[in-house]
């Protein structure tokens, strides 16, 4: 199956006056595989619509868990980490995929920001995927 970026979802939201949230779009892209394996006959635009179409409150707590498990993967790094404090988050990389789930950027961002709230640490950071890996580089 082709990856699909934020701006194919955006345009399929656009042909159905769907209005999204970064929410919807994670959920999406995390979904997207699971629902072409359940609809092999369909294509992406497709399984997007039905996608769009099926989001409500308890998809929206699908992507919450899924930035959970962001945030418990670096938290399992840093307790295995021989560099402590907010200068950890800089020295690791987070898969693309946890736990079979596509995570985009919204949500990578969101589980590294409620990290640093945990470590109470002040740093800003941005990330690039590479590889299949989310770098993370500190904000300066």
């Amino acid at each position: 199956m082709e990856e699909i970026s934020k701006e194919d979802i955006l345009a399929v939201a656009y042909d159905l006056k769907i209005v999204t949230t970064n929410k919807m779009i994670s959920f999406v892209l995390a979904r997207l595989e699971s629902e072409s394996e359940s609809d092999p006959t369909g294509d992406w635009t497709l399984w997007t619509e039905h996608l769009l179409n099926e989001y409500d409150e308890y998809e929206e707590e699908f992507v919450d868990d899924l930035i959970k498990n962001v945030l418990i993967y670096i938290k399992n790094k840093y307790v295995t980490s021989d560099v402590v404090g907010g200068e950890f988050i800089s020295h690791i990389t987070i898969p693309k995929k946890i736990n079979g789930y596509r995570c985009d950027e919204f949500i990578i961002l969101s589980g590294i920001k409620k990290f640093l709230e945990w470590d109470e640490s002040p740093q800003e950071v941005s990330i690039k995927l590479v590889d299949d890996q989310w770098i993370i580089s500190e904000n300066n």
